[in-house]
């Protein structure tokens, strides 16, 4: 390989490299409003729990739980904060879950509140989802995953590769 060869493999190298570095860039921008706003639903979904849970001596039944919270929504989110912004047809799909096992308890039951997740950011896409498994390994629609507790903090997990 003669030296001007050299040279133009590190050129088109360079630029394969810097396209590359943009795109991911790219990707992440687009991917980040879509993040901020899951986080949003998921604090405003376990608010309204709290207070559901408040009113009504205990937190919502499984089957019912979105239908049972939807009058504590605010008004100009309501239909907003149950659907998933990555998620796709708004009407028959929601992307978010309830943990199975506070289902009618009091949150004054719960041992530790801010290690017990209420609702979270879920692969069940179906109007009141529920769960008992939470954390969700290899679904990821955020790069990673949003949590609402009990105590009313919410935040996003994120699995490191390899720790599957």
């Amino acid at each position: 390989m003669t030296k001007k060869n050299y040279v133009f493999t590190g050129i088109a190298l360079a630029v394969l490299l810097v396209t590359y570095g943009a795109i991911q860039r790219l990707i992440h921008i687009r991917e980040e409003p879509f993040q901020r706003t899951c986080l949003a639903n998921v604090y405003t979904l376990s608010h309204s729990m709290l207070l559901y849970s408040s009113d009504n001596d205990g937190f919502p039944a499984t089957e019912s739980w979105m239908d049972d919270i939807f009058q504590y929504l605010e008004p100009t989110s309501s239909l907003g904060a149950l659907h998933c912004p990555a998620v796709g047809d708004a009407e028959k799909e929601f992307g978010y879950a309830m943990h199975i096992t506070i289902s009618g308890r009091k949150p004054s039951s719960l041992p530790d509140p801010s290690f017990e997740p209420i609702v979270f950011d879920s692969s069940l896409l179906s109007r009141n989802a529920a769960s008992e498994q939470v954390l969700e390994p290899r679904f990821s629609r955020h790069g990673g995953q949003m949590f609402g507790y009990a105590d009313g903090h919410v935040t996003r997990f994120t699995l490191r590769k390899g720790s599957e």
